[in-house]
């Protein structure tokens, strides 16, 4: 039987995981919208796929969801019941969609994998020494180097983005939430998200998007916050991990 991984919207533990597939001679498919390729907010909504697939098969989705078809094997941690939603730092490797694969094909995580891992995982607890396996500094380090080559910029570029970032975070408007403060933003533009984990700073943010609507979330804070946000925010299509730090919703 063959097995086909569909995959959800693209980031950097996304590419890895393909490259591990395709590496292993499986068969690859985008989740797809409107015949485009999901995104992060619409992986869960796809409407079909980019190619055919193939018969018999076996499908694993990977953080998507395709109307139509059965989910024979699913690789996810963001919503409740996906096999990693709610898995501590120290569980980051098995927690993670990358991690779920390398053991669904029986792999071994490489250093820099359980980096990838760690770092969509639970950043901000990978920052503070929270992953085995993961040095901080070692994180930091790909971090800047894979960020600084998605936009187009040189490292020394990418590390000045991100100390403007956290200069934005320490000046920001706070706002008292659950006995905690934390920053306001009026987006998550740049180096925000980034900067937030790297050096502990929580913020919640709101964003505009493309299809008029807006989301707001939160990022960083302590589980309990995280919880008391998603409860009372009031938004729709309300997300989040308060375990892993962060949260949004849309109005």
């Amino acid at each position: 039987m063959t097995k086909v991984f569909v995959l959800g919207a693209a980031d950097p533990e996304m590419e890895e995981i393909e490259r591990v597939v395709r590496e292993c001679g499986h068969e690859v498919r985008y989740a797809t919208q409107r015949e485009r390729r999901v995104r992060a907010d619409n992986a869960n909504y796809a409407d079909g796929v980019n190619e055919v697939l193939p018969y018999p098969r076996e499908v694993i989705f990977v953080e998507c969801r395709v109307m139509g078809l059965p989910l024979d094997h699913v690789v996810d941690h963001h919503q409740p019941g996906d096999p990693g939603y709610g898995g501590q730092a120290a569980d980051y490797l098995q927690s993670s969609s990358l991690g779920q694969v390398l053991a669904y094909l029986g792999l071994e995580a490489t250093p820099l994998q359980r980096i990838i891992a760690a770092a969509d995982h639970c950043p901000t607890q990978a920052y503070r020494g929270e992953c085995p396996g993961v040095l901080p500094q070692e994180l930091a380090r790909w971090r800047t180097q894979s960020r600084a080559a998605r936009r187009g910029c040189t490292e020394e570029e990418m590390e000045f983005a991100i100390l403007q970032a956290r200069g934005l975070l320490e000046s920001a408007e706070l706002i008292d939430f659950c006995g905690r403060k934390i920053a306001w933003m009026d987006d998550r533009q740049g180096e925000i998200s980034e900067a937030s984990a790297r050096f502990s700073i929580p913020f919640m943010y709101q964003e505009p998007m493309k299809n008029g609507r807006t989301k707001l979330g939160i990022m960083g804070a302590e589980p309990e916050v995280i919880a008391s946000w998603m409860k009372e925010c009031g938004l729709k299509q309300v997300y989040g991990d308060p375990v892993r730090g962060y949260a949004g919703g849309y109005c």
